[in-house]
């Protein structure tokens, strides 16, 4: 997964599924947490711009009213029917009516973001969520975020690796299946200010996105601690038996 988002809300996703077994699957796709639209919105929302389906494939979305749109040389309304059964709402993705083959299968997406926006007389905040709780595992994540008018960022999950390289933050890492993947990005007062969004003002947004962002790392770091104590105890209850056997097990010899 390769995303990257511009400076004026534009968001381009490059999807490489690897199809393992073939003759299973016939829709390669994913799910917004928010509403999907090929129009305009008066509540946040997200404006799907053009796709670039797999060849031999027919890309789609279903709108969050269920309007289904087809793209591709090889659409055809004769899927059109079946999309509108299968997909969810608010779902973008590639449709091949004979199921795929194993091998691989790319999708281009490009999207404007019209999100919510807090913002107080110093801050404003933006949370970018591009992985809900429902989709597959991630083997390779990459998320470029621009750094001008950024100035503090929050991944999550939280052990994904974050660095300024240039201009850009770079996010990269790996996504369990159903785990979030969630960017947050705080700038200043005029921050984001190209971005179409829905703007609120909240008090105190750094101190609070400092605070959420605290609290919802607790388990991931608890959980990382505990994997390496047992690790870690793996490691040493063998060699603690064998040091008990030798001092109190081990048959001695007599004369």
């Amino acid at each position: 997964y390769d995303a990257v988002l511009n400076n004026d809300g534009t968001l381009s996703e490059h999807y490489t599924y690897n199809v393992g077994s073939g003759g299973e699957y016939r829709m390669l796709y994913r799910i917004w947490e928010a509403p999907v639209t090929l129009n305009t919105s008066t509540k946040p929302y997200i404006r799907l711009v053009s796709m670039t389906p797999a060849p031999g494939t027919i890309g789609y979305v279903k709108e969050d009213n269920g309007d289904v749109t087809v793209y591709g040389t090889s659409a055809a309304e004769s899927s059109r029917s079946t999309i509108e059964d299968l997909a969810e709402y608010d779902e973008v993705g590639i449709f091949n009516p004979a199921y795929y083959d194993s091998g691989l299968y790319t999708a281009e997406y490009t999207y404007v973001i019209n999100p919510p926006l807090e913002y107080d007389s110093t801050t404003t905040h933006l949370n970018l969520k591009l992985a809900g709780e429902s989709h597959i595992p991630y083997r390779q994540v990459k998320v470029t975020i621009p750094a001008r008018g950024i100035d503090q960022i929050y991944a999550y999950p939280p052990l994904m690796k974050t660095e300024k390289v240039g201009d850009s933050y770079v996010i990269t890492g790996s996504l369990a299946a159903n785990e979030i993947l969630s960017v947050e990005m705080l700038g200043p007062s005029d921050g984001f200010s190209q971005f179409p969004g829905f703007r609120n003002a909240v008090d105190d947004v750094r101190g609070k996105t400092s605070s959420a962002a605290f609290w919802y790392n607790i388990p991931y770091y608890a959980a990382y601690f505990l994997n390496i104590l047992g690790t870690i105890a793996v490691i040493l209850v063998p060699l603690l038996l064998i040091v008990i056997y030798n001092r109190y097990g081990q048959e001695k010899e007599f004369v």
